[in-house]
């Protein structure tokens, strides 16, 4: 009687520690790395946010946002994605590059960052300078509610409601988390080269353009660190509304009209 032998497949050839290895170093890569560094560069950026309220410019707050978050996402971009805002994090999600095992990784540490990260401010400035810059809390600065960083601003604050500030958030969150996206996920780009800069040219825009009345408190992670740590949460629901809602409508535009065909949910 004569029959073919079928061969093992080849992964079974490999001994067994090997293959375990081998998977606990995926898992490491996978899960552990990028988990940490969500939660590290959080932690980092936050501190300087808040530290940077305290040179009272707003061009020099909004150049920290921008580049903080700017090298961090450079530094980390190929391991984690380099979000450090739980908003950038869902519009990932949302358009289809990110795992929702690391999506429930992610939102957690990267608040635990953000909350150790402005608890390091706290304990870095004596408390006449961390009371006037308020934590470096993300604070509704329409409607006169409170003083500004100089002269100008205590008089110049424009008159707008919360309401008005969630839209503006909207808008501008949609712009950076958009930007994000097609610099970062997008597969169409000249041998898939990701763009981290431009998610810190994109928050120093809108920072710059929102700071006076919204706020610019497009990190909820951020704005929640700060709010729990200084115990300022004035208006502080608009930045979880505004951010999110942004970020979930720049994920919807991505996968529905302007996402890589491998993405794109139509045509």
């Amino acid at each position: 009687m004569s029959g073919s032998v079928k061969k093992p497949p080849k992964d079974s050839l490999q001994p067994r520690d090997t293959r375990v290895e081998e998977e606990d170093e995926n898992l490491w890569e996978s899960i552990v790395q990028p988990a940490f560094a969500e939660f590290a560069g959080t932690f980092f950026y936050t501190f300087a946010v808040c530290m940077a309220v305290t040179t009272q410019n707003t061009l020099l707050y909004a150049i920290a946002c921008g580049l903080g978050i700017g090298c961090l996402c450079v530094a980390f971009v190929n391991i984690s994605g380099g979000h450090f805002n739980p908003a950038t994090t869902l519009a990932t999600f949302i358009s289809g590059g990110l795992h929702i095992v690391n999506l429930l990784c992610y939102i957690p540490l990267q608040i635990i960052g953000a909350i150790i990260g402005a608890a390091f401010v706290r304990a870095c400035l004596y408390e006449p300078t961390y009371s006037e810059i308020k934590g470096g809390a993300s604070v509704f600065r329409g409607n006169h509610r409170i003083d500004g960083f100089n002269e100008w601003m205590m008089v110049n604050n424009w008159d707008t409601e919360p309401f008005l500030g969630i839209i503006t958030e909207v808008i501008m969150s949609f712009m950076v988390f958009a930007a994000y996206l097609q610099a970062n996920i997008d597969e169409r780009r000249s041998g898939k080269r990701k763009e981290p800069l431009v998610y810190g040219l994109a928050i120093t825009c809108v920072t710059l353009a929102s700071f006076y009345t919204a706020g610019a408190g497009f990190n909820p992670a951020v704005s929640f660190g700060a709010a729990i740590v200084s115990e300022q949460w004035a208006d502080h629901y608009v930045y979880w509304a505004g951010p999110l809602a942004g970020a979930g409508i720049a994920a919807l535009f991505f996968r529905i009209i302007l996402g890589d065909e491998e993405k794109r949910l139509l045509c």
